[in-house]
């Protein structure tokens, strides 16, 4: 069945609103507003692809979601420099997040993993071969993902 994304009411509901404040957005353009209700509105989406120049709201497609979902969002970025601006932003925003890497210890990466399984942090940021990792792999498997997001692929 086709939807419209126009007859919407996932923009009016307080926990998107409440994500769309943290973000600084008053309102959703249409065509974040198309993504975020298949994301959140959907029985799940198996795939979605959202190809936009930099600057146009792609991640708003995620991390309202990432907000109002059960589960948490991970999200994926080829490289250290694209995760630390990640952080900053999301920091920024008061969005509780947490980041896996290389070069952490396994302290800090405990910590971390505490954060998403506490459900305190709704966002994990990471890298493919972190992520790869058996270890972490084995982390995450008691945690229930709700959205797996490739962001910045072209590189």
């Amino acid at each position: 069945m086709e939807r419209s994304f126009i007859d919407s009411d996932i923009a009016e509901s307080p926990e998107v609103k409440d994500a769309m404040r943290k973000l600084g957005l008053s309102s959703l353009r249409p065509f974040q507003l198309l993504s975020i209700t298949d994301i959140i509105d959907s029985e799940g989406p198996e795939n979605a692809l959202i190809v936009l120049p930099t600057g146009s709201g792609k991640t708003a497609c995620f991390v309202i979601p990432a907000l109002v979902l059960v589960g948490i969002t991970v999200v994926v970025y080829p490289l250290l420099s694209l995760i630390n601006d990640q952080a900053v932003r999301l920091k920024k925003a008061g969005i509780p997040f947490s980041v896996l890497r290389g070069g952490q210890t396994k302290t800090q990466r405990r910590a971390e993993i505490g954060r998403l399984k506490s459900g305190f942090a709704k966002i994990l940021i990471t890298n493919p071969e972190t992520l790869a990792l058996p270890s972490v792999a084995a982390s995450l498997s008691g945690i229930r993902i709700s959205l797996l997001v490739a962001d910045e692929a072209h590189t």
